[in-house]
């Protein structure tokens, strides 16, 4: 739980900084072409905006449902090798080695 704030902290802040960083290269492109940046209607302005909006919001929904799907697998795989690491017998001789190493004088 602690690593999980941190993580968050950083995607927030990388998307505000990507979004920040988007807006000015499209400020940038548009006074290349000679258009002023801001003689845009409002209505194009609104529907840049939102789609903008609607491709972040999908891919970070994305981004979670993906994460919390690895989240759930590797739950179900932890629990599948516990399973089978209890049908496997397992030598003691094997066992024993890794309990009391050999020491080396």
């Amino acid at each position: 739980m602690i690593l999980i704030l941190p993580i968050i902290a950083v995607v927030v802040i990388g998307l505000i900084l990507y979004y920040i960083r988007t807006k000015n290269q499209e400020r940038l492109k548009l006074i290349e072409k000679g258009i002023n940046p801001d003689g845009q209607s409002i209505v194009e302005f609104r529907k840049q905006t939102s789609l903008k909006n609607a491709v972040l919001f999908i891919s970070l929904s994305l981004g979670l449902f993906l994460g919390h799907l690895l989240t759930i697998s590797f739950e179900q795989l932890d629990d599948f090798i516990k399973t089978i690491s209890g049908h496997i017998k397992i030598p003691n001789q094997i066992l024993q080695a890794q309990k009391y190493p050999a020491q080396i004088d």
